[in-house]
């Protein structure tokens, strides 16, 4: 037996209220609720090094710390290296790195 579910936008009851008691509403969360937790956004950046993949990860840490406030943590999305005539030449990471946002 098929069961189709259909989601309202709103709760039912929401959609019935008065304008004002919505207006009402809005206001009481345009206040800052310092409980409300926190925002983090996720930015990729690509970082390489000659030397190894932990060094590459280091140098794009740091850097990514002087152009971010508030960095809490990161993860290797991928690691790759660079050849040239049968050596490897570059270490580089894709990394994904969670910051804070300000309010």
């Amino acid at each position: 037996m098929e069961q189709n579910i259909l989601f309202s936008p709103e709760p039912a009851d929401t959609q019935e209220r008065p304008v004002e008691q919505m207006k009402d509403k809005q206001k009481k969360s345009d206040k800052k609720d310092k409980s409300a937790g926190t925002v983090a956004r996720v930015t990729e950046i690509t970082a390489s090094s000659p030397k190894s993949f932990e060094h590459a990860i280091e140098t794009g840490v740091q850097r990514a710390c002087r152009t971010l406030e508030n960095v809490t943590g990161a993860w290797i999305q991928e690691q790759k290296i660079e050849i040239k005539d049968g050596a490897i030449v570059s270490y580089r990471v894709n990394m994904k790195v969670t910051f804070i946002l300000k309010d």
